[in-house]
This record gives structure tokens, sequence and C-alpha cells, in this order.
């Protein structure tokens, strides 16, 4: 009976060591890492109120007893009705309370020393990303308010330094003026904000005006030169007279900037055969939404537009132009108006219009003469470029060496003159008459609203008979080549809804 007895408490006594090794182990790391506050979810919440623990802490020698609530312990396990009636009592008083000494001392210990390991790493880490937003926004330093007085060591760190505070304020600046001094050094500057100075109405319809951005604003920094070449601002005006917007500072072309990543990830999408619209979506989606991207999909447009035109290597612009003219070469404008301003020599442009009605580039080049001997050598090198493929239609101006060119190089192609060319002169030509304001409209309405040619010659033979225009010999001149530039007389030809150059 003693041996059996001595085996039991034997076992009984292993396995609370057992108990007790697996409470310091994990149970004190599992409680620890339940107190987290991005970790605890609602049932472990319940079950530490349900043990007691208030707040997620735990004190002193009530470290031991939760705990051991956790965990059922060998009492719970073992029921007393199992146990012998010849067991001795359970141990009290002083052996207790020493019992009580030991788990509120080497099992706190252990207890903390687990919690400050993983547990502990853990919470560390919930934290900082759960305060990263702030840590975030401390970091960025508040620019201060302008002040005169202010000192620079370069034009570029000023400007730097109110783009900043305007990107702040919700505003864009601009460079409105410098000044040079005797020596041409840059020695007054003037930096404001973008909506300042007035609006010029660029639109010739009035009942669809075109939105304008200037207001007029008077926000601005004046700054001038030290004699030990800093710049000092002089002048400073912060009042706006239009509301900023933080929220759409963003979409001003100053703070609009594509990082490396970016640029990689486009320039290797692009290669892959990925539209970049497909790019800026998924790039939203990684920032949260395209509020947090500090671009606009046109900037990414135009960023790989730029880069595809940087890998033109020579002979790819010819190729472009000979598939242009291979679809798009049955109407071409020509017109030498255009001059280069430091040699004086008239540049010859091939222009065509596509199937979008947009104008396409279909061939130049630079002459030293205007005559019809440059004109021949000109349009036949550009047919040998574009594989002898003359144009079956083509607009040009009044230029007699030009037509003749046209006759010998191009003799299938009908050629007419451009009626922008010809109405212009309506003012130097019919400006001295009396009746000049009815004389034009006049001319106006016998080119456009004549739907035949019979229509055309009466309302001619009025037109020149009411103003007693006999004698104008501009006139007759134009009457003679009127197959050549009225619309009812070369309306039986494709123009490509194209009648100037």
């Amino acid at each position: 009976m003693a041996k059996s007895t001595r085996v039991f408490f034997a076992s009984v006594f292993l396995l609370v060591l057992i108990m007790c090794s697996e409470v310091g182990s994990v149970g004190g790391r599992h409680l620890k890492h339940r107190l987290c506050k991005k970790c605890m979810s609602r049932d472990t919440k319940d079950d530490l109120k349900g043990a007691g623990v208030a707040g997620g802490k735990l004190t002193g020698g009530e470290r031991s007893s939760k705990v051991m609530f956790l965990f059922p312990s060998p009492s719970y396990l073992m029921s007393s009705d199992s146990v012998p009636s010849t067991l001795p009592p359970r141990p009290s008083g002083d052996n207790e309370q020493e019992v009580e000494e030991v788990s509120s001392g080497d099992n706190e210990q252990e207890v903390e020393e687990v919690s400050s390991g993983s547990s502990k790493q853990c919470c560390d880490e919930t934290y900082s990303n759960e305060d990263g937003k702030e840590a975030i926004e401390n970091s960025e330093q508040i620019v201060e308010k302008p002040k005169i007085g202010m000192i620079f060591n370069t034009q570029d760190e000023a400007y730097r330094y109110y783009s900043r505070y305007a990107q702040q304020m919700g505003f864009a600046v601009a460079r409105r003026n410098s000044r040079k001094g005797k020596d041409g050094n840059v020695r007054h500057v003037c930096f404001e904000c973008n909506r300042g100075g007035k609006a010029r109405v660029k639109t010739s319809n009035p009942v669809k005006p075109r939105p304008q951005t200037k207001c007029g604003c008077r926000a601005r920094l004046n700054l001038s030169t030290n004699p030990d070449g800093k710049w000092k601002i002089n002048r400073v005006a912060l009042e706006h007279n239009h509301e900023n917007s933080l929220g759409k500072a963003r979409f001003h072309k100053n703070y609009r900037v594509l990082d490396e990543h970016v640029k990689r990830k486009l320039l290797l999408n692009d290669k892959a055969g990925i539209k970049t619209y497909k790019t800026y979506d998924s790039l939203q989606i990684e920032a949260g939404g395209p509020e947090n991207l500090p671009y606009l999909p046109k900037d990414c447009r135009r960023y790989v537009d730029r880069e595809r035109h940087k890998l033109l290597v020579e002979g790819d612009a010819e190729a472009m132009s000979r598939a242009a003219c291979k679809e798009f070469g049955d109407v071409v404008t020509f017109d030498t108006t255009y001059l280069v301003n430091k040699y004086d020599m008239p540049f010859a442009p091939f222009v065509g219009v596509n199937h979008h009605s947009q104008s396409i580039l279909l061939g130049c080049g630079l002459i030293s003469h205007e005559d019809t001997k440059s004109f021949s050598w000109l349009f036949k090198t550009w047919m040998t470029c574009m594989w002898e493929c003359a144009p079956k239609a083509i607009i040009i101006d009044q230029c007699m060496s030009m037509k003749n060119a046209i006759e010998e190089v191009f003799p299938n192609t009908r050629h007419r003159w451009c009626i922008w060319h010809i109405l212009k002169k309506v003012p130097e030509k019919l400006g001295k008459y009396d009746a000049y304001k009815s004389i034009s409209t006049s001319l106006h309405e016998a080119v456009y609203d004549s739907l035949t040619i019979e229509e055309f010659k009466d309302a001619w033979d009025v037109f020149i008979k009411e103003y007693q225009l006999q004698d104008n010999e501009w006139l007759h001149g134009l009457y003679l080549e009127r197959n050549r530039w009225v619309s009812t007389f070369v309306k039986d030809v494709f123009w490509a809804g194209m009648s100037s150059t």
C-alpha cells in the first residue's frame, strides 16, 4: 500500500511539473500576446474578462492564478472523488505560502521574460504600424511663412522654398519677371501665384468661352541680390483673391512628378505590350486610390511617348512618313511660307490628313530659291523617297513657279489654289473702294453660296457690274483661273475636306 501511494504521489508531482512548465513557456506568451491591441480578438477579450483581467494587465500574484485559470490545474483534471480516502490532506499553511511565493516569483519572472521576447516585439511592431501615419506626418516639416529679410544662397533655392510653401497652402508658383543689372546678371526676380496676371481670351466664339485660370492674384515674393551674392526677400504678399484647395494642389503641373520606380514600371510594361492606362490602374490600386498618386494618367502617357521618340534611330522617321504616305497620300498640301530665321531659307513641308482629320507630316525640305528648278528638284526627290507614289490632288498657293513644277513632275495630279491665301488679299486689293464692306460680302457670297458653275458665273457678273469692277486686274486674273480655286469647279475631286494649306 505504501509503495502504491508513493507511486501515485510521484505521478501527480510529475504531472504538476509538466503543467507548470507548459504554463510558463506557452501560457504566459499566449496571454501576453493576446493583450496586443492589434492581435487580441473579441473572444479572447471576453475570456480575459471572465478570468478577471482588467485592462489586459496582470499584477503580482495574480499572474500565476490567472494563468492557471486559462490552463486547467491538476486539481481540476483530477476530482477529489477519484482520490482514495487513505490520501493525506493537501498541504496548507507554510507550504501553501511557499507555493504562492514560487508562483509569484519564478513563474512571474518567466512570464515576463517570455513576454519580453517575441510577443513584446510583435506588440511594438503593431504599435509602430498603427501610428505609422502620425510618424509620417510628423516627419514632414511644416514650411515657415515667407518673411521679409529671409536669405537664400541661390535663386533656385528660393523658388524651391516658395514652391514647398505653395503646395502646403494649396496653390502653385510661377516666375513672373526678372531684371538684370549692369553686369548682365539677374539682380531682381519675382515669384507669384500661378493665377496672377490678366486673363487672355483666345477663343473666337463668345458663346463658348474657354475657362481661364488668371484672376489677377497679387500673392507674390520679390527678391533681390545682396553684395555677397545671396538672395534676400524684400517684399511679401500672402493674400489671395481666390480660394486655395489643398485637395487639388496635386493637379498643378509643378507638383506632378514621376519617381524612378514608376518610370521603370511604365517602360517595362510598354516593352511587354501592356497599355499605359492599365499600368496606371495597377499603380493607383497599389497606392490605395488615384488621390494618393502625385501624377495624372496624361503624365504617364507623355513620358512613354517621349521615351519612344528617343528610341527612334536614323531612318525610322522616313519609314513612318512612307507608311503614312501610302495610306493617306491621296491629298497633299504644300506651302513655303515657313522660314528658318537663321538662314532665311524657305521650309517646305508636305502635309496630309489621316482618317481622324488630323494633320500628318509626309515629308519636308529646305530650298534656297523659290523657282521652278528648285521646286522640280524637291518634288522629284520627295517622290523618290515615297516609292514613286505621286499624290492624286495637291493644294498650293498662287506661286507660278510651283505651278510649273507640279505640271512637270506630277502631270496627272489635280492641283488647286489655297482659298485662304486668296481671300487674305481682299483687304489689300479692294480696300481702297468706298463700298469695301459690301464688295467683300458679295464676293464671299459668290464664292461660297454658288452650288453650280452657272450660278457662280451669274453671281460673278452681277458682282462686277454692281460695283463697277471691270477694270480690276486682280479680280480679272482670279476669274480666268476660277477652275483652280472656286469650290464649284473643283468639287469633282476628293480633297479630304481641305481647301487651304
